[in-house]
């Protein structure tokens, strides 16, 4: 009995109810911003479900679906940075890559080649938390693999 007592009830809404304080976000705006009703937030001995995760996860991209589920790591994880923006002409360009100085053929091969250099820095980037993504989706499927294990 001592130790159902110590165990702690609903570990996922207590992280939601510390994001929320950590990013001064008030109650009503998360409950409306996600579709969760009040009664699911405030049943203290049941977890939210999939869909509720995922939908804060969702609305809240900035909170690591690691530390929600699991507990462990950064509550928050490092922001996307912008790739650049689509042209009618179907090619990616930083803003003013291609500005009306730049008229010389020259002038726009040196730019591209500013440009690449700054789109291969940033795939660089993208792959570094592609492969931390993998890492963490192994250890949730883990997490999840042993979960279901015990309630067998």
């Amino acid at each position: 009995m001592q130790e159902k007592e110590n165990k702690i009830l609903a570990p996922i809404k207590g992280r939601v109810r510390m994001y929320l304080k950590a990013k001064g976000i008030k109650l009503k705006d998360f409950l409306e911003e996600t579709g969760i009703s009040m009664s699911n937030y405030k049943a203290r001995h049941s977890e939210f479900g999939g869909e509720a995760i995922a939908q804060i996860l969702s609305s809240y991209v900035d909170i690591s679906p690691f530390w929600l589920i699991l507990g462990r790591g950064d509550m928050l994880q490092a922001p996307l940075i912008e790739i650049g923006n689509i042209r009618g002409d179907n090619n990616v360009y930083r803003d003013n890559v291609l500005s009306a100085g730049a008229s010389h053929a020259d002038d726009i091969v040196k730019l591209q080649g500013e440009h690449i250099q700054r789109l291969e820095e940033q795939i660089a980037y993208l792959m570094k938390i592609i492969e931390k993504r993998d890492e963490q989706i192994d250890i949730l499927v883990s997490a999840l693999a042993n979960s279901n294990n015990k309630q067998k």
